[in-house]
């Protein structure tokens, strides 16, 4: 009684207690008014849709029923949600915002594609859809631990091979023949460098059959240093519009896409007044 007498006397549990009150009549100041939600006709059609597609059939009543009311919920949820700004500040569904944005600006721009303009593109970018080149080759490798040593003993063996010597070289960690490569097969090997100088290799003597085939190099590649023999060159083979339809319009609707993307941010930044503070 004592210890309670002392609690009384201090003014802050006054403060407390009034501050505990204030806050039990702001929670609840009697049940809030009904809300209407309007569900659309049209939503309605949709749910049966859905589940048409998923089960190639329409629903029974009682799973109509279901249905029904698990899409009530989650759209009651969302509102609550969105009412206690829930979705502020959450980084997955700001992604998922923009991602919605963007998509609609890209399914506007898209829309109905008009053959004159894909065929036009198709002819503006033809190189782009025609068969690559491939390249028949045997290479001797010379390892790259010592890369002066590496080129040296290159130059030596084509040497060597020029007089009709049996080639030698270092045992190499893949194939020593490639047949029918393309330049970005032989890039994923040897590197970029070394399948330009195939190419490079290739175009100087084009029609030039397996037995008249001559080793040439050194060639440096991502591992050391190669003596090359190209033994058969098929040059790139153009495509038609209709061969190539397929392709053409992806990457008709992606340039048109990215497009479409970079002129929604253009106009935003167009749209509102941006304040750093």
């Amino acid at each position: 009684m004592v210890v309670l007498k002392h609690i009384l006397k201090d003014p802050i549990v006054y403060f407390l207690l009034a501050g505990f009150l204030l806050f039990l009549g702001s929670a609840y100041v009697g049940p809030r008014s009904e809300q209407t939600v309007v569900i659309s006709r049209s939503d309605q059609i949709d749910w049966v849709s859905s589940w048409q597609n998923e089960f190639n059939r329409l629903p029974t009543r009682a799973e109509y029923n279901v249905l029904r009311d698990r899409k009530i919920k989650e759209e009651l949820s969302v509102i609550e949600a969105l009412a206690l700004r829930l979705d502020q500040n959450d980084p997955v569904i700001r992604r998922r915002l923009i991602q919605k944005l963007e998509y609609s600006a890209e399914a506007a721009a898209l829309g109905q594609v008009d053959e004159k303009e894909l065929r036009s593109f198709f002819e503006k970018n033809a190189s782009d859809y025609e068969h690559a080149a491939r390249y028949s080759l045997h290479h001797i490798y010379f390892s790259d631990e010592n890369l002066e040593d590496a080129y040296g003993r290159a130059k030596l063996a084509l040497e060597n091979l020029s007089a009709g010597a049996v080639p030698t070289g270092d045992p190499f960690i893949q194939q020593n023949s490639y047949i029918r490569r393309t330049e970005l097969e032989i890039a994923e090997v040897f590197g970029k460098a070394f399948a330009d100088e195939i190419e490079i290799l290739a175009a100087q003597a084009p029609s030039i059959s397996a037995s008249e085939a001559k080793w040439r190099g050194p060639v440096r590649s991502a591992y050391g240093y190669h003596l090359v023999k190209i033994t058969a060159y098929v040059p790139p083979r153009a495509v038609t519009f209709e061969q190539a339809y397929v392709r053409t319009l992806n990457d008709f609707q992606a340039e048109r896409g990215n497009a479409a993307r970079e002129e929604l941010h253009r106009s935003l930044f167009e749209k509102y007044k941006v304040v750093l503070e």
